[in-house]
Protein backbone atom coordinates (compact mmCIF):
# COMPACT_ATOMS: atom_id res chain seq x y z
CA UNK A 1 0.00 0.00 0.00
CA UNK A 2 1.15 3.72 -0.24
CA UNK A 3 -0.51 7.02 0.82
CA UNK A 4 1.67 9.85 -0.91
CA UNK A 5 0.94 12.83 1.15
CA UNK A 6 1.41 16.06 0.35
CA UNK A 7 4.89 17.89 2.33
CA UNK A 8 2.77 21.22 3.52
CA UNK A 9 0.33 18.60 5.91
CA UNK A 10 3.15 17.46 7.97
CA UNK A 11 1.88 14.13 8.13
CA UNK A 12 3.25 11.58 10.94
CA UNK A 13 2.71 7.59 10.16
CA UNK A 14 -0.50 6.31 12.33
CA UNK A 15 0.40 2.45 12.77
CA UNK A 16 -3.21 0.94 14.29
CA UNK A 17 -3.05 -2.08 16.26
CA UNK A 18 -5.54 -4.38 13.89
CA UNK A 19 -4.18 -7.10 12.03
CA UNK A 20 -5.78 -5.84 9.49
CA UNK A 21 -2.93 -6.83 6.02
CA UNK A 22 -2.56 -4.28 3.79
CA UNK A 23 -3.70 -0.51 5.08
CA UNK A 24 -1.21 1.95 5.47
CA UNK A 25 -2.16 5.41 7.69
CA UNK A 26 -1.36 9.07 8.63
CA UNK A 27 -2.29 11.69 10.97
CA UNK A 28 -2.39 14.99 9.58
CA UNK A 29 -2.65 18.24 12.35
CA UNK A 30 -4.50 21.27 11.21
CA UNK A 31 -3.48 24.71 12.26
CA UNK A 32 -5.67 25.05 14.48
CA UNK A 33 -3.93 21.49 15.78
CA UNK A 34 -7.34 19.24 15.42
CA UNK A 35 -6.06 15.69 14.26
CA UNK A 36 -7.40 13.63 11.22
CA UNK A 37 -6.67 10.05 10.37
CA UNK A 38 -6.13 9.08 6.54
CA UNK A 39 -5.90 5.77 5.80
CA UNK A 40 -5.06 3.58 2.65
CA UNK A 41 -6.26 -0.16 2.39
CA UNK A 42 -6.98 -3.51 0.17
CA UNK A 43 -9.50 -5.90 1.00
CA UNK A 44 -9.13 -8.83 -1.40
CA UNK A 45 -12.65 -10.02 -3.05
CA UNK A 46 -11.71 -13.66 -1.56
CA UNK A 47 -10.48 -15.47 1.59
CA UNK A 48 -7.87 -17.26 -0.30
CA UNK A 49 -5.08 -14.51 0.18
CA UNK A 50 -5.62 -14.20 4.20
CA UNK A 51 -8.43 -16.64 4.91
CA UNK A 52 -11.76 -16.00 6.45
CA UNK A 53 -10.44 -13.84 9.59
CA UNK A 54 -10.10 -11.34 7.07
CA UNK A 55 -13.84 -9.35 7.27
CA UNK A 56 -13.39 -9.24 11.30
CA UNK A 57 -9.83 -7.77 10.79
CA UNK A 58 -11.61 -4.62 8.86
CA UNK A 59 -14.78 -4.33 10.86
CA UNK A 60 -11.76 -4.78 14.37
CA UNK A 61 -9.68 -2.07 11.95
CA UNK A 62 -12.85 0.35 11.72
CA UNK A 63 -13.62 0.19 14.80
CA UNK A 64 -10.22 0.98 16.40
CA UNK A 65 -10.32 3.98 14.04
CA UNK A 66 -13.66 5.37 14.76
CA UNK A 67 -12.54 4.92 19.06
CA UNK A 68 -9.96 7.41 18.35
CA UNK A 69 -12.20 10.44 18.42
CA UNK A 70 -10.53 11.76 15.55
CA UNK A 71 -12.24 12.14 12.39
CA UNK A 72 -10.48 9.91 9.32
CA UNK A 73 -10.60 9.24 5.96
CA UNK A 74 -10.64 5.47 4.92
CA UNK A 75 -9.65 5.08 1.04
CA UNK A 76 -9.30 1.62 -0.91
CA UNK A 77 -10.84 -1.03 -2.63
CA UNK A 78 -11.60 -4.27 -3.60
Amino acid sequence: MLLYVKSELCAVEHKPTSKFPEQVWCRITSSRNSEALVGVLYRTPTSDIYGGGNHDALIELLEEVNGTGKQFVLMGGL
